[in-house]
């Protein structure tokens, strides 16, 4: 699975379309080559920085497999979505 990547994505797609910004907002973010790059740059590391900080607690039932803290961080998210 994916699980990394994908939960890097939505810290991407929260980085780059913030709440209340328009379409041509965004657009214009996006054709910003260095600044999108950027933002992805920071994306991978808050999700990396995520899954981290899981596995760094002591009663995490993780036992050290990413895929799963990030499976687990998606699922979390999606719940709260739905509500």
């Amino acid at each position: 699975m994916h699980y990394e990547k994908e939960l890097a994505a939505m810290f991407a797609a929260k980085a780059l379309t913030p709440a209340g910004s328009s379409i041509a907002s965004v657009l214009g973010d996006i054709s910003d080559l260095d600044g999108f790059r950027s933002k992805l740059a920071i994306a991978v590391m808050e999700a990396k920085d995520a899954i981290d900080k899981v596995l760094a607690t002591t009663d995490n039932p993780y036992q050290g497999d990413r895929e799963a803290v990030a499976a687990a961080i998606i699922d979390r998210v999606k719940k709260i979505r739905s509500h």
